[in-house]
């Protein structure tokens, strides 16, 4: 978990990117939705653990979600999440019920 987790945000093609986390020594990158339209989520991981995204601007909501389950810990393995065990809306959920944070 981290204190303050990393977040910068940039624009491209009229879009913006919201980077959380770190990228750096990754050795894998698992992409949900659609890249050339820039409507997409990237999740980092090194051995299975997940430590960065990079988060289009259609998709804010993933950007703060991640940012945040990953300074309390929700967010980790990602075996978790490809295997469907933890979804954006089970992190949502735990991040509610157990530390009272809402997203808009």
């Amino acid at each position: 978990p981290y204190y303050m987790t990393p977040f910068s945000s940039t624009k491209h093609f009229g879009r913006n990117l919201q980077r959380v986390g770190t990228m750096e020594g990754h050795d894998k990158v698992t992409i949900e939705g659609d890249i050339e339209g820039l409507d997409f989520t990237a999740i980092y991981s090194k051995k299975g653990y997940a430590f960065g995204a990079l988060v289009s601007s259609s998709q804010k909501n993933k950007a703060n979600m991640f940012a945040e389950g990953m300074r309390y810990g929700v967010i980790e393995r990602m075996e978790d999440m490809t295997d469907k065990l933890v979804t954006w809306k089970t992190i949502e959920r735990s991040l509610k019920v157990k530390f009272s944070i809402y997203f808009l």
